[in-house]
This record gives C-alpha cells, sequence and structure tokens, in this order.
C-alpha cells in the first residue's frame, strides 16, 4: 500500500523553503480594525507641494501645433505622470492661467522661465527645480532635440528618485 499524496499546498511549501523562499500573505483588517477616516484625512500633509504634478510645461503662447504634437509625444516617452504634464502659456511675458505647483518645470526660453519665476510663489521656487531648453521652435533640428532629450532624461532621474 502507498502512502497519500502530498497535498499541493504541502508540497509548494516545501520547495519554496528549499529555494530559499519566504511566502507572504496579504493582511486581512476588518473594518473594526480601521482608523476612522477623519484621522486618515488630518495626516494629509497641506504644504504648496502636497498635490504637486511632478512636472509642468511652461510654452510660449502661439505655440505651433505640429510643434506641440512634437512635444507631446516626447512626453509619452517618460510615462503617464509627463503625459499628464500641464501646459502654461506666456503671453507677453506673464503666465496666461494661474500656476500649477509642480516638482518641476521644463520651460522652453528665457522668457517663459523669467515669466514662471515672476509667477510662482517663493515657497514653491525653492522646492521646485526649473530646466530652461530652448524654445520650440529649436524642436525642428536635431540638437534642440537632443537638448529637449537630455533635460528630459534627468527629470525622469529626478521624478524616480523623490518618487
Amino acid at each position: 500500500m502507498s502512502a497519500l499524496p502530498l497535498r499541493a499546498g504541502a508540497h509548494r511549501q516545501r520547495m519554496l523553503r528549499a529555494m530559499g523562499i519566504t511566502p507572504m500573505r496579504l493582511r486581512h483588517v476588518s473594518a473594526a480594525q480601521l482608523p476612522p477616516a477623519e484621522t486618515i484625512a488630518a495626516d494629509v500633509p497641506t504644504s504648496p507641494m502636497a498635490a504637486a504634478a511632478p512636472l509642468a510645461l511652461v510654452l510660449p503662447a502661439g505655440t505651433e501645433p505640429r510643434l506641440l504634437d512634437l512635444l507631446g509625444r516626447a512626453m509619452q516617452v517618460g510615462g503617464a505622470a509627463f503625459a499628464r504634464a500641464p501646459r502654461l502659456e506666456v503671453v507677453d511675458g506673464q503666465l496666461r492661467q494661474p500656476p500649477v505647483h509642480a516638482g518641476a518645470y521644463l520651460a522652453f526660453g528665457q522668457e517663459q522661465a523669467r515669466a514662471l519665476g515672476r509667477a510662482l510663489p517663493v515657497e514653491v521656487m525653492s522646492v521646485a527645480q526649473v530646466m530652461l531648453v530652448e524654445p520650440p521652435e529649436a524642436l525642428r533640428l536635431a540638437d534642440g532635440k537632443r537638448k529637449l532629450w537630455s533635460a528630459m532624461h534627468a527629470l525622469w532621474r529626478q521624478v524616480r528618485r523623490n518618487g
């Protein structure tokens, strides 16, 4: 007479132990063990950078749609956070809309960087990183695309580091 076959669970446990793997199980928390919603809401930080986007683009008003499309495709390479980056437009040296608080700003040209500096509060400006790249018209040339790529690569590293 042969022995009873091993249960699949016991065999799996033995194999995982042999490979040095410690299986983990999710804890099941009952509703009675959860903290009240007021406590969770109180733990949310209220600093100006709390709900910040990882990146915002600062562009001159009237940028050609072809260049905006090219820029949008370039931002998609960085993932969803970069693809959804808000676009701020500069008209006559001023931002058209109120500035979005972001961890980093990609300013396309010196005039856009100056307008951003005038519009942002000091607390946000001291925490955020502002990267200056060539104006959008420079994206027609290979050199402009290279400079944009290197700036975006530096921002990707920063976003990965900051989580």
